[in-house]
């Protein structure tokens, strides 16, 4: 039985053969990108402090978080009238002051005398300070000294600069962030009032790794591009000198220059384009790429 029985047919080996997609270098130009996600900031974050005492009283804007404004707007202001009825008082002793010395200077000093009468006729009770007039001899200055003009009137100026801080003035447009203290209040030497940011103008702060890093300079332009769909340009003006410890990445800071006003907030978060670099050499997709920076070459045996 086992010689009628059929041997069995052994199935040749069959030879492996691997297939494995490839393409030709091409060394060409080519213009590098890179993208990441950044968020848009403020240009400044003040805290607006108050650097005289007194009642707080209404500005040309509402006091309040949320209030708009532009450049150059009454925040608030701080009680004054007692300030400003002393500064007169004190002018008005310094006048007789200059009027006592005048006739001292017709004798003394003739050819000096007219400059002195007219920057005496130039002090108003309700305006700024004149230029003191500019001494033409060392006599001259010791005399106008020694009958405390000078002491007189720097005292008055420094009164004049105290004035001018009861008064509080928008150094940029922006928002009223919030509010610590409010109309009717009483605040002190120091104390702060309200957080301002500048909307005006505004900047994006985008990380970016070490790789991509070196291909970006200041003055780079930069597409960005808001989650509604909006586009606009932004310019790299700065750039951080330390890398993050958590992400490992750098921070590049891009000015905007075409800012939609009804679009882009504060926080919120955009995609920056960082491109134009141009650079010669061989694109390929990143799945070949072996570990960081190695790829497969076939070549002939």
């Amino acid at each position: 039985m086992i010689s009628h029985k059929n041997e069995p047919q052994q199935e040749k080996e069959k030879e492996s053969v691997l297939y494995v997609k490839t393409t030709k270098p091409e060394v060409k130009k080519i213009i590098t990108e890179a993208h990441y996600r950044g968020r848009i900031s403020t240009y400044s974050d003040v805290l607006i402090a108050s650097e005289v005492s007194g009642k707080i009283e209404q500005g040309s804007i509402r006091l309040k978080a949320g209030t708009k404004f532009h450049k150059g707007d009454i925040l608030f202001t701080v009680y004054s009238k007692d300030t400003r009825a002393k500064l007169k008082a004190s002018k008005s002793s310094f006048l007789q002051i200059l009027a006592k010395v005048l006739p001292d200077i017709k004798v003394d000093y003739p050819d000096q005398f007219e400059k002195w009468n007219t920057f005496f006729s130039q002090i108003k009770l309700d305006a700024s300070l004149p230029p003191l007039p500019k001494f033409n001899s060392n006599k001259e200055r010791i005399f106008m000294a020694s009958q405390n003009v000078l002491y007189t009137y720097y005292n008055l100026y420094q009164d004049e600069i105290t004035l001018t801080k009861y008064t509080v003035k928008a150094p940029f447009g922006g928002n009223i962030v919030s509010v610590s203290k409010q109309v009717g209040d009483i605040t002190n030497n120091g104390a702060t009032v309200a957080n301002i940011i500048q909307t005006d103008k505004l900047e994006v702060t985008v990380p970016v790794l070490l790789v991509d890093r070196r291909w970006i300079t200041k003055g780079d332009i930069v597409t960005l591009k808001t989650q509604s769909g909006v586009e606009t340009k932004g310019t790299v003006v700065r750039m951080a000198d330390n890398v993050d410890n958590d992400t490992q990445s750098v921070n590049i800071y891009i000015r905007i220059d075409n800012r939609e006003k009804n679009f882009l907030m504060q926080g919120e978060y955009v995609d920056a384009n960082f491109g134009g670099k141009e650079i010669e050499g061989m694109k390929v997709p990143r799945e070949v790429i072996v570990g960081t920076s190695q790829i497969y070459s076939v070549g002939k045996e």
